[in-house]
């Protein structure tokens, strides 16, 4: 039996993700369940299962998986469990590329950097675009959104402090950017540029470039 402050929350973050026009309402036990099946056994059905459980946007997923100090103890508190499900959530391999990528982005829209989940799934999301058959599907997703979205998921990838990784990560996915979806560029330059005040680009060879 739900709490009365259990009972709210889950009002409001059901009226969250309702809001965004998504498909399920998300539930907390449901994951839980989800992800208890799927380490279990990572068969296609619980793959899909819990992908389906998994929330559909970034406001959602930070309901469910930011410290909240009035959900500890809670049904409701998954703060715990949010790197495993981020981690199971990234590694799923029978998902179609294109569903997966299409979920994955619409999370990232909704996220602000911070120290808990949303770190880590940052983390991830970098990991994915250093794969080249993985960014190419990510960079096409996001060119299809509207601008302002597109800023979003730019500003969640190099909201970071500085590192040599990052900045090398920037080179190339905008060297390959400005050879497939110029479109772009503009916006995650700006993105780039308003965390770490500078781009300068130093274009790879065209040998290096997918």
């Amino acid at each position: 039996i739900m709490t009365m402050r259990e009972l709210i929350f889950m009002l409001f973050l059901i009226c969250a993700v309702r809001a965004k026009g998504q498909y399920q309402d998300p539930s907390p036990v449901r994951l839980h369940t989800a992800f208890e099946t799927l380490s279990f056994l990572p068969d296609s059905t619980n793959q899909q299962l819990f992908f389906e459980a998994f929330p559909n946007t970034g406001e959602s997923f930070s309901l469910l998986y930011e410290k909240n100090p009035q959900l500890i103890g809670t049904s409701l508190d998954l703060h715990t469990e949010g790197f495993e499900h981020i981690h199971a959530f990234w590694n799923l391999t029978w998902v179609p590329d294109s569903t997966f990528i299409e979920k994955a982005v619409r999370i990232s829209c909704g996220l602000r950097y911070g120290l808990g989940a949303s770190w880590y799934w940052q983390w991830h999301l970098r990991d994915a675009l250093r794969q080249p058959a993985r960014a190419q599907g990510i960079l096409v997703e996001v060119a299809r959104l509207r601008r302002g979205h597109q800023m979003q998921f730019w500003s969640l990838v190099w909201s970071t402090s500085n590192s040599d990784d990052r900045d090398l990560l920037f080179e190339w996915l905008r060297t390959y950017m400005l050879k497939h979806v110029p479109q772009t560029v503009e916006i995650s330059d700006l993105a780039f540029r308003f965390f770490h005040g500078h781009t300068n680009p130093r274009p790879l060879p065209d040998t290096l470039v997918p």
